[in-house]
């Protein structure tokens, strides 16, 4: 059926009305629409924001570095757990303990610095806070000096330096005394040698490994410079009866036992040694730091290599 002309203008003029109303609705509508996500929003930020507090609450913190504690310690018997405390790592704490477990024996504070997990600095640090137990201590030298005679021995050390000496001939002396193989009773025999004189050039001599000159004599602990000009008179040495150290293979008391060989330069040897395996010759030794050119004099003729 055809719409008159009067209906379709009426129809015309409703659509426009019909768009503003449905307008007007909108935005009467569109405020509460916002207010309710404006609402909703938050609550559900509140809530999350509730749940990672409680979270974070639960979780306990991570530990934080604490600086190393230094203490006093054997290191052949300090524990793991204190090691890293001290300021080693897990793999270097692990390392020494295994190395104690394949039976090293730290008999000085310089073996404990031979390992290859002990650094030069960690070991200066260290230093003064190592303990070697008296079951695992390096023995120190047993003097050949009667001590229940000692007054009576100073006294006659007294006597030998300050008591004028009786003019002897070259003819008095029966024989020359080979230093390296006499007994405390040949050397008491020797003019200007006394009990406790004696004492002391054995017991150098043992450290020594035996002299290889005569002016060794002049180290004796106590001599004086007019008993070594009398004494050098009546003496010679035989060299071939020297004990020397293969420096390659010894441990460290034997090398420590040596007055020649200073701790530092010990430490040094020990480490060296455990990196490189070992030297060929004395001047290997020198290029590589461990002694230096006077210490090396002294020291070469007691070494093998």
């Amino acid at each position: 059926m055809a719409l008159q002309r009067s209906e379709i203008r009426a129809l015309l003029w409703l659509l426009p009305v019909l768009a503003a109303a449905s307008w007007l609705v909108w935005e009467i509508g569109k405020p509460h629409a916002e207010a309710a996500i404006k609402v909703a929003v938050p609550d559900k930020v509140e809530a999350v924001e509730v749940v990672e507090i409680a979270e974070v609450q639960e979780t306990p913190s991570a530990p934080v570095d604490e600086s190393p504690v230094l203490q006093r310690f054997d290191p052949n018997t300090v524990e793991f757990h204190d090691l890293v405390r001290m300021g080693f790592t897990n793999g270097q704490a692990l390392g020494i303990i295994k190395y104690r477990e394949r039976g090293k024996v730290f008999e000085i504070p310089e073996d404990f610095a031979a390992c290859f997990q002990v650094s030069e600095e960690m070991y200066r640090r260290l230093k003064p806070y190592i303990i070697i137990g008296e079951k695992y201590r390096l023995k120190p030298f047993e003097r050949t000096t009667n001590e229940n005679n000692i007054a009576e021995a100073v006294s006659e050390q007294a006597r030998e330096s300050d008591a004028p000496q009786p003019k002897q001939s070259p003819t008095a002396f029966r024989s020359i005394t080979e230093l390296n193989s006499a007994d405390s009773t040949a050397l008491v025999a020797i003019s200007g040698i006394g009990a406790l004189t004696a004492g002391r050039i054995i017991e150098l001599r043992e450290r020594l490994g035996g002299f290889t000159r005569i002016e060794q004599l002049a180290e004796v602990r106590g001599m004086t410079e007019q008993n070594y000009e009398r004494i050098v008179t009546q003496i010679f040495v035989d060299t071939t009866l020297i004990t020397k150290i293969n420096i390659n293979f010894a441990d460290a008391k034997e090398l420590s036992g040596h007055p020649y060989v200073r701790p530092e330069a010990l430490r040094k040897l020990l480490k060296q040694r455990q990196l490189k395996g070992g030297w060929r010759t004395a001047e290997e030794l020198k290029q590589d730091n461990i002694f230096t050119t006077q210490e090396l004099e002294r020291l070469q003729p007691y070494l093998i290599f």
